[in-house]
């Protein structure tokens, strides 16, 4: 189910802000956490939040995004996705 989500940041040439939302499904949560060594910390209680990336998911980050000016690297990516390809129209 699509949940509203809004945020407001303040870029600026020197300091750019980079958004980027990750869409999983409630049963690949569960999948992932019953994979989990560890139980997961106590939640929030938010359905979901902004954060800051740390270090190795901004790396991951970067890594996607740069794969995606690749058309492609786009298509490949697109493929192991649902719904609409990652190349912006």
């Amino acid at each position: 189910m699509p949940l509203p989500f809004e945020s407001e940041t303040f870029g600026t040439p020197e300091e750019p802000v980079l958004g980027m939302a990750v869409r999983v499904t409630p049963a690949l949560v569960s999948e992932l956490i019953v994979q989990l060594d560890e139980p997961p910390e106590e939640a929030s209680g938010h359905a979901m939040q902004s954060c800051p990336l740390n270090e190795a998911i901004a790396a991951s980050a970067l890594r996607l995004l740069a794969a995606m000016t690749t058309p492609d690297e786009a298509r490949g990516l697109a493929r192991g996705c649902s719904g609409s390809s990652p190349i912006a129209s």
